[in-house]
């Protein structure tokens, strides 16, 4: 019985112990959620299969020229979200090209227009990527010289006209335009604008000409000229020294001695720019574009003649020309007769210092030339043995003697002789006295005079070369009104008492006065037309200095007005005045700014989020505080960003966004989560302290 019972006991205890098994807790839930990027961007995890209602951390991360516009999937915001497990999600993080603004600034006189590549389309702001074509167009008389831009925060520049860049970041281009420039300058002829050294630039494929029987390519590197009208030519193999002539506004020789060696042509110039062709007799013959070097001194050329001891330097060309005036070259006329007076206007150039003469050959006796007042004359009567055609030729002598006029002077002689058939023996009566008188102009037979002048009446002198029967004395016409500007002629008559008359001319020009001096005097600045101080510095006034370039008459001092006031920043104008006895005045200005004296400020960073910096400390408008605020500082001072924002990198940047793109230039220690971050503004204009991974904690600095 006990037995029984026992076996029923360990029966139900077994069934007790099995049921409780079966009340166990069902396995956990879980989901599947999916995480993917869109282009231009990632994510720190593609996702899996995680337990219901646990939390997972998504980041996105834009890649260079994107931004994180958002989620899809999610309501949640932020490039840094985490969510909970609760159902199966598919989460997109997506992305959008950054927009970059193109600023386009000007040098001289021009337009630049700018495109997108495969677009007609033109604005100022542009998706991260994409090709902009820009082309430069100068105005009249002015030529486009080079883009400037930062390249990597790089300064860069190209002479490429068009040019396309790369929108990967903000950018500031710009193109530079430069006035074309005479040779010589024409107010001052002293001025020789070609004088320096020239760097030729290299050519770009596809440039050179096709190839001809000699060398094509000069291999020039450098070509040099200098004041005293002396060049170099420095080539890959050889120097080439001697002396150079400016011939026209395009056109330059090059001698050795007296030897010219070549030639360039088509030339344009510039401050900066020279392009021209040369042509180095059986060498070369090449189109070339140079730049000026700033860094070239005349002075320490070890290549100038004055360096060298050398003794062939070039002078200043001198050059001269001649007119015909009077359209007579060729003349028959009788004997006893004056030619008509063959006049021919030299103009004489500013730098020449040789004498000049004049000269003739084959001029029949009694004709004479003179140089007077820049104008050849030729002039006078042939005496009784000059009958017949006289081919003759004008000579202008420098340092040799050069032709420039030739014509032909024929004098007949009309006197004849009649066999009297009374007389005997054929004898023969000579015919009556018809050779008119000789007269001669006493001085020059063409004068010029200045309006108001006295004009002398030097007269003239007759004879009568057959009989020497003058019976009356010579009549004066047409006197000169010197008060009015003209041209005169003064006649002399003269007759004999066969009744031979003669006349000749004294041609009078009376030139009007020269316009009073209204050539205001020269003023300069000595020392920089430009300053820059800082508030509470000591501002010396250098002055100026003043000549009168006309008249040297200058009767008054300089007048100093504006005196600037170091303890008040700002922009001042100091004023020099001055005038000379006629009247006339000129004022100059020198440009003083007082900038406001550099301050150093210290700001303390800290985190404690994702979604802002928590900043302490101050700036120019006082106590900083808060999440995220705006500073304000100025040009110079001396900023200390203290930061400890463990897992937030602090960056100063010329444009917000996440990433490490467009950060500011000179900034030490950029970046830190730990440390000093320091920055000393150079320019005023808006930029951004910014953390690298997370789009809200971003602040905007102000300078001024």
């Amino acid at each position: 019985m006990k037995k029984g019972l026992l076996l029923l006991g360990l029966c139900i205890l077994a069934y007790t112990c099995n049921k409780g098994d079966d009340n166990s807790p069902p396995p956990p839930q879980k989901y599947t959620i999916s995480i993917i990027a869109s282009e231009g961007g990632n994510v720190n995890t593609s996702g899996g299969e995680f337990i219901e209602n646990s939390s997972v951390s998504i980041v996105a991360t834009p890649e260079q020229g994107y931004e994180f516009s958002g989620w899809t999937g999610t309501s949640l915001t932020g490039n840094s979200i985490t969510i909970q497990v609760i159902s199966n999600q598919t989460i997109t993080a997506n992305f959008i090209r950054s927009k970059y603004t193109l600023t386009i600034d000007t040098v001289g006189s021009g337009e630049v227009s700018q495109q997108i590549v495969n677009s007609a389309r033109e604005t100022t702001e542009y998706e991260s990527g994409k090709t902009i074509r820009l082309s430069a167009t100068p105005q009249s008389d002015f030529l486009f010289y080079d883009w400037e831009y930062l390249d990597n925060n790089q300064s860069d520049n190209s002479y490429e006209n068009p040019i396309e860049i790369i929108m990967d970041q903000s950018k500031v281009v710009t193109a530079t335009f430069e006035e074309k420039l005479p040779l010589i300058n024409q107010d001052n002829t002293d001025k020789n604008n070609t004088v320096g050294k020239w760097k030729i630039r290299k050519k770009r494929p596809g440039s050179q000409r096709a190839p001809s029987s000699r060398a094509v390519d000069c291999e020039i590197e450098d070509i040099i000229f200098r004041s005293d009208y002396s060049f170099t030519i420095i080539t890959q193999t050889q120097t080439i020294t001697g002396q150079y002539t400016i011939d026209s506004e395009t056109s330059i020789s090059l001698y050795q001695g007296e030897t010219k060696i070549g030639i360039l042509t088509d030339i344009i110039l510039t401050e900066n720019y020279l392009s021209f062709n040369i042509d180095l007799t059986g060498v070369c013959n090449e189109q070339i574009e140079a730049d000026k070097d700033p860094t070239y001194d005349e002075a320490t050329d070890p290549n100038a003649p004055s360096s060298t001891g050398s003794s062939t330097i070039a002078s200043k060309p001198c050059t001269i020309e001649t007119e015909l005036t009077s359209d007579n070259v060729n003349q028959t006329i009788t004997l006893g007769d004056s030619i008509q007076n063959i006049l021919i206007a030299v103009t004489v150039g500013s730098t020449c210092t040789e004498t000049l003469s004049v000269s003739s050959s084959n001029l029949p006796e009694g004709i004479t030339v003179s140089l007077d007042n820049n104008q050849i004359t030729i002039s006078g009567t042939p005496l009784s043995n000059s009958v017949g055609s006289f081919d003759y030729s004008i000579m202008l002598s420098v340092a040799s003697p050069t032709i420039i006029v030739t014509g032909t002077i024929t004098v007949e002689n009309n006197a004849t002789t009649e066999t009297n058939p009374n007389q005997g023996g054929g004898g023969t009566t000579t015919s009556a006295d018809t050779t008119p008188p000789v007269i001669s102009i006493i001085g020059s037979a063409s004068i010029r005079i200045t309006e108001g002048d006295t004009y002398t009446d030097a007269g003239a002198t007759a004879n009568d070369d057959v009989s020497g029967d003058l019976t009356s004395s010579i009549v004066t016409t047409n006197p000169v009104d010197t008060s009015t500007p003209g041209t005169y002629t003064v006649t002399y008559t003269v007759s004999d008492a066969a009744g031979n008359t003669a006349t000749v001319g004294r041609i009078v020009t009376v030139l009007a006065a020269p316009p009073a001096d209204t050539t205001p005097p020269v003023i300069s600045i000595t020392g920089s037309a430009s300053i820059t101080i800082t508030e509470g510095d000591t501002y010396t006034d250098e002055g100026a200095t003043a000549t009168d370039n006309i008249s040297g008459d200058l009767t008054s001092s300089i007048v100093t007005t504006n005196p600037v006031d170091t303890s008040i920043p700002g922009t001042y104008t100091v004023t020099y005045t001055v005038s000379d006895a006629a009247g006339n005045t000129t004022s100059i200005g020198r440009i003083v700014t007082v900038t406001v004296a550099p301050t150093s400020f210290t700001i303390n960073v800290t985190a404690s989020n994702a979604s802002d910096y928590n900043l302490s400390g101050a700036d120019r408008n006082g106590n900083v505080t808060g999440l995220d605020p705006s500073v304000t500082f100025n040009v110079g001072d001396v900023i200390d960003f203290n930061v400890d924002a463990s897992g937030h990198p602090f960056y100063l940047k010329t444009v917000q966004g996440t990433g490490t793109s467009d950060l500011i230039s000179g900034v030490t220690n950029n970046g830190a989560t730990n440390g000093t971050v320091s920055w000393t503004p150079t320019a005023s204009g808006t930029y951004y302290y910014q953390c690298s991974l997370h789009n809200e904690m971003y602040g905007t600095i102000t300078v001024n």
